[in-house]
């Protein structure tokens, strides 16, 4: 009796060839036969694949700082309106839009101290607030005869009056602001 689990003979290997059943010759012959790269190969950058992907591999070489952040926008040009610019840390000077004669001397900007009662007795209010019917200001109005007043007084460099006689409407109109900023109780 043969044993149960007893191997097949040996068959000589047998190569099927298409010539066989097509009588063509074999075409895959010179084909090459893929061989895995010990190390995969980083596509240049914005090269795209047969199938039309993007591709996201990094560049091989180092990437370089960031560009430095944009410089700060220049400040906007000043129009006739506001030629006149007060000096935010120093509410009390005034700043000309064009230089006026005082004393012999070109004179850019002034600054005005608070007025004493002296002078307030002597000059009066420059402002008076215009109200509602409930009593609630809604406006001010500028007496522009009284801040001619105080400008020669309360200057520095001192403006004869005279030079605040030729004072433009816009600069006039700065001096203004800040005296009335000296009669007008903020709430702290």
């Amino acid at each position: 009796m043969a044993a149960p689990y007893a191997q097949p003979p040996a068959q000589p290997s047998r190569r099927i060839d298409a010539t066989q059943y097509t009588g063509q010759p074999a075409q895959h012959a010179d084909v090459p036969v893929y061989q895995p790269q010990a190390q995969p190969t980083v596509p240049p950058l914005g090269a795209r694949p047969l199938n039309g992907a993007p591709t996201y591999a990094a560049p091989p070489q180092a990437y370089a700082a960031p560009p430095a952040p944009p410089a700060p926008p220049a400040p906007p040009a000043q129009s006739a309106s506001t030629a006149v610019a007060l000096d935010e840390a120093d509410a009390d000077v005034v700043r000309f839009s064009r230089a006026y004669q005082a004393h012999g001397e070109a004179v850019r900007s002034i600054r005005l101290r608070k007025p004493v009662t002296k002078e307030i007795r002597q000059c009066g209010n420059p402002i008076r607030p215009e109200t509602d019917a409930a009593g609630i200001i809604t406006g001010i109005e500028i007496k522009w005869d009284v801040v001619a007043k105080y400008i020669p007084l309360l200057s520095d460099p001192p403006l004869p009056p005279s030079t605040v006689d030729a004072l433009e409407y816009f600069d006039l109109d700065a001096c203004a602001g800040v005296l009335a900023r000296f009669f007008v109780r903020t709430a702290d």
